[in-house]
């Protein structure tokens, strides 16, 4: 909230306003769309997991587990609180959490690989500490499908288990969150004409990255920091920036959390 307070006092929250009302129906009905095939690709890739280690698990509890998730997010900075959504799914609780640590360990490598390549693109005076996420990240890719070997975790995994295909799926499904996030972004500031999708998606990359720092509730407040750092690159003035940034957090990330609010206090006990 601090970080907020002392965004708000650089920008005026009537031009955020004024640039929520430039938005045309179409752009919101687009962002909208984007927003649930956003979070379709999400349960996707949760289900995938946990279908992995619990087969018998219904597809009920996958969407509350997942809806969940959204909410316990927003509970403590860094978003750490998510872990209890595996008290959503029936089973074997060491199966359900190796799902979830599973999903965290393959969105993290990608974001590390992601975030590192557009550091490369748009901030080429962080080349050096771009390259080393670059490394890290190849590294965690190629260390995951041998988890099964480790002396400390093979007593705990699924020997048969394939984690270089799992690996591959979801990686590619968090690839597509990233672009259709991306692709809001885009759509906001097309009439604009000002960045490329590429450029856009770079932008972007960084700005989910930025979330991953825990000393915000879901990147609350860094995001917007960072994007006016960012955008200023191309010209785009700070309220328009932080009318973005805010407007997609409310969409993507409070929207869904609402529902999983719902979900926790009906099913609590």
């Amino acid at each position: 909230m601090l970080i907020m307070a002392y965004l708000f006092t650089r920008l005026s929250l009537h031009q955020v306003y004024d640039f929520w009302q430039t938005l045309s129906l179409s752009t919101i009905l687009v962002l909208f769309f984007l927003f649930l095939v956003n979070l379709m690709v999400q349960l996707w890739r949760w289900r995938t997991l946990v279908i992995s280690h619990l087969p018998k698990t219904s597809f009920d509890q996958i969407i509350k587990s997942f809806f969940a998730g959204f909410t316990l997010r927003l509970s403590v900075p860094g978003g750490y609180a998510e872990v209890g959504k595996i008290f959503l799914v029936s089973g074997g609780r060491k199966e359900t959490l190796f799902a979830f640590g599973m999903e965290k360990y393959i969105i993290a490598s990608t974001q590390f690989l992601l975030v590192g390549f557009a550091g490369m693109y748009i901030l080429p005076e962080f080349y050096a500490g771009s390259f080393t996420m670059v490394v890290l990240a190849v590294t965690l890719f190629t260390v995951y499908p041998y988890f099964k070997k480790f002396p400390f975790l093979k007593r705990h995994l699924d020997p048969d288990f394939p984690y270089s295909s799992s690996m591959i799926i979801v990686a590619v499904l968090t690839v597509m969150v990233y672009a259709l996030v991306t692709t809001q972004y885009y759509f906001m500031l097309l009439p604009e004409k000002v960045l490329t999708w590429l450029e856009m998606a770079s932008v972007v990359i960084i700005l989910i990255g930025s979330a991953m720092i825990p000393i915000s509730y879901s990147g609350l407040g860094v995001r917007e920091g960072v994007g006016i750092f960012l955008f200023q690159r191309f010209d785009v003035g700070q309220e328009i920036v932080v009318g973005m940034t805010l407007l997609i957090f409310l969409l993507n990330i409070v929207l869904p959390a609402i529902v999983g609010m719902v979900v926790i206090f009906k099913f609590r006990k």
